[in-house]
């Protein structure tokens, strides 16, 4: 019997029903739920409650609930809010009708219900698999344990028999991949790999995963939805490589979004086989810790097939060459609609010969930024370096008039600079930047005028939506002009001004009602402004955010809080009062509280039990 007989077999007993409903009309208003039952039992007839002060005979209610049942599209409905896999596995042991709707009804994740991630979030080398609500950490094979059994068997070995790496991960960490992308396989759709999670930044080393072929093939196999893949500073081994770059992998065919941040390989000749992933299916291509062989041999290949990209992404936290550098970015622009770019200088490690150690702050970097204004198709850029000679500062205030040929720029992040009469550059630059959404504003010079910052806040663009500043002095005035300026902002995030109170920040909440939302940091904001955050008319569209309280929040504090986010967590500061709260996934289809106030003396910072002790130069 096909799905839509079963859907719609009820249709068949339509007068049989009509001649039950004839006989016992619903009795809403034929007297109390008492003389219904009453009179239903001198009938000997059993009734059924439908909740809604209407009742049904039992035979009526049998023919809807088989309805119900026999209708694949609600049945999935239904059984899709059991995220819960233990409990989905036990409805699945019901019956083989439940088994097959539970296959094919989705998991209803809170968050990231597309996204699997197998990265490290433990100091120990197990992966962690994260899939919405769900994380399991299992033993896998990473640089540091191949290596070792590597040299255990060539020790053992005799001599002349030849001894190869372990081919193939291990089988604890595929038992749970295996599992997972089997009953997952139509919900994932972004997929990343190696590297250490970003909400696990502190305390977690990275040990490198090693990408092997039975990996892949289980991801070709089981994810036929998958589009976007990401490659964080892992290894791949070289049967993974060469299964990935033959004609029997479809993993780069289904490929449309692409990310590589530092993937190495067993051999430097093999890194240029990543370039299977360069199709006619692909639309956005981001690297980081990348090396310019394999990039130029991406732009030949793309050229070849006449394939213009979306978006092209590129981070270069090392330069080795200035003119290499701005050819591969010309190269790039010409491939692509829109160029995103990023300057950083970071301490980084010798990755395979990848990237050079110790590598500094290039001469020609702030020269090289320069020229990324020339092209006219750049919509994000990213200056992570500060300028540390008189020839970088020279440079830099280039860099900072040429801001203004960047007609299409939506995203510019500047850090701070030494000299603090760059400002008036920027400034000038900024009234032609009329796209612009997203401003970020880092470490400024003390010394930089008040007038400079107030200057940048007024010349800043109306559509600004997302506006970042961390260690830049702005005190209440400027941050009110901030609010009044720019009416659409949904993101904010402020750190380090120490000019700001907390009436400062309270009257900001009350002027953007547009804001999703905040992060204020080293501003202690007072309690009661707990009010404000819940409010849906004063901010009908906050989904979450990080806010300093100066005292410890109150049990009602916390309970409301929890009640209104899905994710809530509170820290207390050492040796003072205040606490930091972190609120995300807003529940919008809660019942809101009303509106309490949450009075707080002021309180001291508790005194240590413990004396210090007095130091002497023999403790020196």
């Amino acid at each position: 019997m096909s799905s839509n007989s079963r859907r719609w077999e009820v249709q068949s007993q339509n007068n049989q029903n009509e001649q039950l409903q004839s006989n016992n009309e619903p009795a809403q208003k034929a007297g109390t739920s008492k003389e219904i039952q009453e009179e239903a039992n001198e009938k000997q007839m059993e009734i059924i409650s439908c909740g809604d002060n209407s009742y049904y005979d039992f035979e009526t209610m049998k023919l809807l609930r088989k309805a119900v049942y026999s209708n694949d599209l609600i049945m999935c409905h239904i059984l899709s809010y059991i995220p819960n896999v233990r409990d989905r596995a036990k409805v699945e042991l019901c019956n083989n009708r439940m088994k097959y709707l539970s296959g094919k009804a989705k998991y209803k994740f809170r968050t990231e219900q597309d996204h699997l991630g197998i990265q490290f979030r433990l100091l120990y080398s197990l992966v962690s698999f994260r899939y919405g609500n769900l994380c399991i950490h299992k033993p896998c094979l990473t640089l540091e344990s191949r290596r070792d059994d590597f040299i255990e068997r060539r020790d053992a070995a005799e001599p002349g028999e030849e001894v190869n790496y372990l081919p193939n991960q291990t089988k604890q960490f595929m038992t749970v991949m295996n599992g997972m992308v089997k009953r997952f396989s139509k919900q994932i759709r972004r997929l990343t790999l190696g590297g250490i999670a970003k909400d696990q930044d502190w305390g977690v080393r990275n040990h490198q995963l090693i990408i092997t072929e039975d990996l892949l093939r289980s991801i070709a196999t089981h994810l036929p939805s998958l589009t976007r893949i990401s490659f964080n500073e892992c290894g791949f081994g070289d049967q993974a490589i060469r299964y990935l770059a033959s004609s029997e992998c479809p993993i780069p065919q289904r490929i449309q979004e692409l990310n590589i941040d530092g993937a190495w390989f067993d051999s430097k000749e093999e890194n240029v086989k990543l370039i299977a992933f360069a199709t006619t299916s692909l639309k956005k291509l981001s690297l980081r810790y990348f090396s310019y062989e394999m990039a130029f041999e991406f732009v030949a290949r793309l050229r070849a097939m006449n394939h213009v990209l979306e978006e092209i992404s590129m981070d270069f936290p090392w330069i080795s060459s200035g003119a290499e550098c701005k050819r591969l970015m010309k190269e790039m622009s010409n491939q692509c609609k829109e160029l995103r770019l990023r300057f950083a200088f970071e301490w980084i490690e010798d990755m395979y010969e990848i990237v050079p150690t110790r590598c500094k702050v290039h001469p020609e970097i702030f020269q090289v930024a320069s020229f990324a204004c020339t092209l006219p198709n750049v919509t994000s850029l990213h200056i992570n370096a500060r300028p540390t000679t008189p020839q970088h500062m020279a440079d830099y205030t280039e860099f900072a008039a040429a801001l203004r040929d960047l007609k299409n720029l939506r995203i510019l992040e500047l850090h701070g600079w030494t000299d603090p009469r760059v400002i008036s550059t920027v400034n000038n630059s900024l009234p032609h930047l009329t796209q612009l959404e997203n401003i970020s504003l880092l470490n400024l010079p003390r010394e930089t005028p008040a007038e400079e910052i107030t200057r940048f806040i007024s010349a800043l663009s109306s559509g600004v939506k997302e506006f970042c500043s961390h260690d830049v002095v702005i005190d209440g005035s400027q941050l009110k002009l901030l609010t009044q300026r720019l009416r659409l902002l949904e993101k904010v995030d402020i750190a380090y001004a120490r000019k700001l109170v907390s009436k400062d920040i309270e009257d900001m909440l009350h002027d953007m009602p547009t804001l999703r939302e905040i992060y204020i940091s080293n501003t202690a904001v007072d309690v009661n402004s707990i009010a404000i955050l819940l409010d849906k008319n004063i901010l009908p569209k906050l989904e979450g955010g990080v806010l300093t309280f100066a005292n410890r929040l109150p049990p009602a504090a916390t309970l409301i809080f929890q009640d209104h986010f899905s994710s809530f967590r509170s820290v207390d500061i050492e040796k003072t009062t205040q606490c930091t709260a972190c609120f995300n996934y807003r529940k919008w289809d809660s019942t809101m509280l009303p509106r309490k106030s949450f009075y707080i003396p002021p309180q001291k910072p508790q005194k240590s039990s413990l004396k210090k002790k007095k130091l002497d130069w023999n403790d020196w």
